[in-house]
């Protein structure tokens, strides 16, 4: 925990200088936007600032990286949607999006009642906790048809909740979704034939769903294309 707080305290300090640097010499950047910005008829406050600037940070974290090796599980287990992905790396966007419905990173968020509400015969009022199921709603049969538990690469309409929604959508949505995209373009370009072995048994953690030991077997050399 001292030690969370200490890299917590070093990003924030590391936000408070970029701030003032673009307040003096502002450029194009996301920053410089903010210190010179207006939201809601208001300027945003140096606070306001750090904060986004501290998700900014930890959205690009362990989400991602888990829902990366997760995708790498998936894939390792299907070998004809991962050959699609190497024969076609234009579908990886959209395989993405599928990958992320069935393995949500923040499969569980916790959230408090302020209306008095009734949810199937069980009353909830203001202050009351509940638990929103995220990991249980992207393979909702109503949503997704029959198969909302198979991976579906061509699936349209495709309106997980992996990012969560509307005011707690998640910051780092639109890098977390850049970074995947990378990570898979360059691994299936180096790396096109791999698989997870026959005997292995993959453990999911509770939380942020990721795998806790991702065992691999591949073929060295085989690379598509050049090596990037």
């Amino acid at each position: 925990m001292a030690l969370r707080h200490k890299t917590g305290q070093a990003i924030y300090d590391f936000f408070t200088d970029v701030i003032a640097d673009r307040r003096a010499d502002p450029g194009d950047d996301v920053i410089s936007q903010f210190a010179g910005g207006v939201v809601d008829g208001e300027r945003m406050s140096h606070d306001q600032m750090l904060d986004i600037g501290f998700l900014f940070i930890l959205g690009g974290l362990d989400t991602v990286t888990s829902t990366l090796d997760c995708a790498v599980g998936h894939l390792g287990r299907d070998a004809a949607l991962r050959d699609g992905l190497v024969a076609d790396p234009s579908s990886i966007p959209a395989a993405i999006e599928e990958l992320l419905r069935l393995h949500t990173p923040v499969m569980q968020v916790l959230r408090v009642i302020k209306e008095p509400h009734e949810m199937h015969g069980v009353k909830m009022e203001p202050g009351d906790h509940v638990m929103l199921m995220l990991g249980a709603a992207d393979t909702d049969t109503s949503e997704f048809g029959d198969h909302a538990d198979q991976a579906d690469f061509a699936r349209e309409h495709n309106r997980h909740l992996a990012f969560g929604g509307g005011a707690h959508r998640c910051l780092g949505s639109h890098l977390a979704r850049a970074e995947l995209r990378v990570a898979l373009e360059a691994l299936h370009r180096r790396m096109p034939d791999y698989r997870i072995p026959d005997r292995a048994e993959l453990k999911y953690s509770p939380g942020i769903r990721e795998i806790e030991y991702l065992p691999l077997d591949f073929t060295p050399g085989a690379v598509v294309g050049p090596a990037r």
